[in-house]
């Protein structure tokens, strides 16, 4: 029996092309898509539903705008490499978008309940927001 061929392409297959940069190639993400859709038809149904509500269109466009950033982001951070000056801003930015939104629901919910269960709220959201920033900043990649 020969030996194999250090060249052989069934012991040693070429590596895939790189398709960065362009789009040759890549799939249409339908989960994503069907996600987003879904988001924008629950906005406009809440758009609707606000019946010119000033206060109620912009908390809910608020929070649309601040979710759509957020999932920017969060690719954004998935994509950038390890240890990179870009990755440690999208990191501060997805902590904040995250925050805020947790800040804004929050508001919202406990000027619904009585005085000890907003509280409980307020703890939660607090809890909530401080252990995004200990397994973001502190904790990292360890």
């Amino acid at each position: 029996m020969a030996n194999p061929k250090p060249d052989d392409p069934l012991l040693n297959p070429p590596a895939p092309a790189s398709n960065h940069g362009n789009n040759v190639g890549r799939r249409v993400p339908w989960p994503s898509l069907i996600g987003f859709l879904g988001l924008a038809v629950n906005f406009a149904l809440c758009i609707h539903r606000a019946e010119g509500d000033r206060g109620t269109v912009a908390d809910v466009t608020f929070a649309y705008l601040n979710l759509l950033l957020l999932f920017w982001c969060i690719r954004q951070f998935d994509q950038a490499p390890h240890g990179s000056a870009a990755r440690g801003r999208i990191r501060v930015a997805v902590w904040l978008l995250a925050t805020s939104l947790t800040a804004v629901f929050t508001w919202k919910v406990a000027a619904l309940m009585p005085l000890p269960v907003a509280v409980m709220a307020w703890v939660m959201a607090a809890a909530t927001v401080i252990g995004g920033f200990y397994g973001f900043f502190i904790h990292e990649d360890k």
